[in-house]
């Protein structure tokens, strides 16, 4: 009796472990709904206010965002705890500045694995399961709010909305297009070259409004009682939600070898072609010109510059443990998600990352079978193409190589690696 009720639990033990794959997910469908309907009704408030040229064309460019916004709430991490911290912190920061006194802010957390926050033309204000992993207290997490609320009093989404429909409705937009694309032997290329220059030209639009965002945050910061010198560090932290610093073939080999079933180095093999390293590959220059943010180093001394270094940073907290909690769910609730939403491959990339960071607990380690079943089962019936996406040069180096890694495997492969895990993890 004992021996059956020993391998009953057994079982139970390898159910949770394993067949859950949306154990506490938080995905609150009907309470979406609900919110959606009030940031609906903001959005229109903000096109009535909207006196920009073209107003009708930025209603109808609205219209998308709302599309877009039902399908957001429908997967915001709702927690009224973790909102109700958030709503502390922006009520500390209001507090001590009277030009915030009539903002009305809805802060949310939703599932996202980058290390984001941004505020929505709406009031709705998103901080990202990402970003609180690789922040390190709340006076940074201060900081990346007082930030996001800088870009709503400044109404930089509205001028961004603007200018967008003013570049693609002027006269002299449409007179751009039509000379770029006359006939000619190089048209394809002038082209190509006219909606470069645009993406680049709206790249440096918006970093503008960044710097301007972190410099009026820190200004918004210097009034209340958070540690600016800290609040300032985690700007610079950012850069870890975009850094690699491990080796994704060491990390595979690692994970996926056994004495009993050794590691196949062809699973590695690469493509040797220049071609193939070309593709997939961005100079540091052009990834930096592409993106819409200043590199996190940069940011971070332009702040420390306007730091006023004789002010006191006296540590005050809305909770200290409520932050360190959120830090180890959200690691959870980031590997869950991804495996709701059939993102197999950046579940597995996550799964390897937290352990080589050594954040990953045991939960979170055992995920990598779940993943592993799935892109089989997917294998097998010949669809893993969905769930997989192809190599692409704006993806970190690192992700392309567990993506070639995936390519590399068939169906027996995928059993003899999990079987290796689990001698691994010894469950």
């Amino acid at each position: 009796m004992k021996l059956g009720i020993s391998v009953f639990l057994f079982f139970i033990f390898q159910y949770a472990l394993y067949g859950q794959e949306d154990y506490n997910l938080k995905l609150d469908t009907a309470r979406g709904m609900k919110e959606y309907e009030m940031a609906k009704a903001s959005l229109d408030k903000v096109v009535e206010s909207y006196d920009g040229e073209y107003k009708n064309e930025f209603k109808e460019e609205l219209k998308d965002v709302k599309k877009k916004i039902k399908h957001d709430f429908k997967n915001f991490y709702f927690n009224e705890e973790y909102e109700a911290y958030l709503r502390k912190i922006i009520e500390v920061i209001k507090s001590k500045n009277p030009i915030l006194e009539h903002v009305e802010i809805r802060p949310y957390f939703c599932y996202d694995e980058e290390a984001n926050a941004n505020m929505a033309i709406y009031g709705t204000m998103r901080v990202y399961l990402g970003l609180i992993e690789v922040l390190e207290n709340e006076s940074q997490l201060a900081m990346i709010i007082a930030h996001e609320l800088s870009h709503y009093t400044r109404q930089h989404s509205v001028k961004s909305f603007g200018r967008q429909i003013l570049l693609s409705k002027s006269e002299e937009a449409k007179q751009g297009f039509r000379d770029a694309k006359r006939e000619g032997i190089d048209r394809i290329d002038r082209v190509e070259e006219y909606f470069k220059t645009e993406t680049l030209n709206s790249r440096k639009h918006t970093r503008e409004h960044e710097s301007e965002a972190d410099s009026f945050g820190l200004e918004l910061l210097k009034k209340t009682p958070y540690a600016l010198d800290e609040a300032i560090t985690g700007i610079s932290c950012l850069k870890k939600g975009d850094t690699e610093i491990f080796n994704m073939d060491d990390l595979l080999r690692q994970a996926f070898h056994n004495p009993d079933i050794p590691f196949n180095e062809s699973w590695l093999k690469k493509p040797n072609s220049i071609a193939d390293k070309l593709k997939y590959k961005l100079s540091p220059e052009l990834r930096d010109s592409l993106s819409t943010h200043p590199a996190a180093e940069k940011r971070y001394e332009k702040l420390k510059a306007e730091l006023n270094p004789n002010v006191e940073a006296d540590i005050v907290e809305v909770s200290y443990e409520t932050f360190e909690k959120m830090k180890k769910e959200f690691r959870t609730e980031i590997i869950n998600y991804l495996i709701h939403d059939k993102q197999y491959a950046n579940a597995m990339y996550h799964i390897l990352k937290y352990k080589t960071e050594g954040t990953a607990d045991k939960y979170i380690l055992s995920k990598m079978v779940v993943v592993l079943d799935k892109m089989k089962k997917y294998l097998d019936n010949h669809t893993l193409g969905k769930y997989v996406p192809t190599r692409n040069p704006y993806f970190p180096p690192q992700y392309n190589n567990l993506i070639m890694f995936i390519d590399q495997l068939n169906v027996d492969d995928f059993e003899t690696i999990k079987n290796a895990y689990k001698k691994n993890l010894d469950i």
